[in-house]
């Protein structure tokens, strides 16, 4: 089906739920359902998942990834036992709504351009086009608001050798099926938390479909996920690569915002988009994917983020019939 034409599978849209089988080490099976992210049917199952401490597999906008809590209740080092491959001292990317994410920042850390991202409105248009990139913020240490696993102290050795102050790492986009997500979670508990990230051995190229992702779960028997989300709208255009990282400018730095791992978005395209100046640093890394380094996969993540806004238009007007008796 054409992706102009706005459709899913009716039936399963309607009726709900697939299922595949995963076999476990002693020979018996594991049952996997098959959900959809575009299915509001489907949606309260997966938010009882992540609610209860339980992890979930996914495809986020062009990557495989796997989805679990890491706030302070939650057994939140038991994200990277998922993450095969990843040192358990690795820092966890936070799936935190704009509204939330503006409370755990370091404004004073920030570049004062820059600070006018502390309205939970302004920061809701960094991604407002629906792309999906990571941030890299300053971390406001007096209010402990996060787990110490989704934060990287400052001049990290490891990953931040240059950066004086504690960061995190931040992923959203403005899709409205995450919005409607991430709002049942929080209505739950405002304190619940999601962590995300490619569901793959650490250093290899991670499933970049729900069909790859089924199949890498069958052939390496990993049994630790009930619920496979699947996203009928997002998959059609293969954009098979993990995502951008950009760092927000620091108080008396360059006012520029430095692409620190290229993924799906360019810096160009980032800078097109938000209006901000941007640019990778020298060196910058390429996050995996299975174009080649240089292609440029922004033409691809627009058709996709129209497609993702008709479609939900499409059904909020199908709905408002439905309550006014007009379908």
């Amino acid at each position: 089906m054409a992706v102009t034409e706005l459709s899913i599978e009716r039936e399963y849209y309607q009726t709900g739920k697939k299922a595949f089988k995963v076999e476990k080490e002693d020979g018996n099976y594991q049952l996997v359902v098959l959900l959809s992210f575009r299915n509001p049917r489907h949606l309260n199952r997966v938010v009882d998942e992540l609610t209860e401490d339980r992890p979930i597999a996914f495809h986020g906008w062009g990557v495989s990834g796997v989805g679990k809590r890491v706030d302070e209740e939650a057994n939140s080092k038991a994200f990277w036992f998922y993450k095969e491959g990843r040192a358990l001292g690795s820092k966890i990317p936070l799936l935190e709504p704009p509204e939330y994410l503006v409370e755990h920042v370091d404004w004073a850390s920030v570049h004062p351009l820059y600070r006018y991202l502390s309205d939970p409105n302004e920061m809701k248009k960094l991604w407002k086009d629906v792309l999906p990139f990571h941030v890299i913020f300053p971390y406001k240490q007096g209010g402990k608001t996060l787990s110490n696993d989704v934060i990287t102290p400052a001049f990290d050795p490891a990953v931040a050798p240059e950066t004086p102050v504690p960061t995190m790492c931040a992923f959203w986009i403005e899709d409205p099926a995450l919005i409607n997500m991430m709002h049942k979670i929080k209505q739950e508990d405002p304190g619940y938390q999601v962590g995300v990230s490619s569901l793959n051995m650490s250093g290899a190229l991670p499933p970049f479909n729900t069909q790859e992702l089924i199949n890498y779960l069958q052939e390496h028997k990993i049994t630790h996920y009930n619920l496979v989300i699947e996203d009928p709208i997002a998959e059609r255009f293969d954009i098979a690569s993990s995502h951008s990282q950009l760092l927000i400018p620091l108080q008396g730095e360059d006012p520029v915002w430095k692409m620190k791992r290229r993924g799906s978005l360019s810096a160009s395209g980032f800078s097109k988009l938000t209006g901000l100046n941007s640019r990778e640093v020298t060196g910058v890394k390429v996050a995996a994917r299975r174009a080649s380094d240089t292609a440029d996969l922004d033409t691809q993540l627009k058709q996709m983020s129209l497609a993702i806004r008709r479609h939900h238009k499409w059904h909020a007007i199908e709905d408002l019939k439905a309550v006014l008796h007009l379908a």
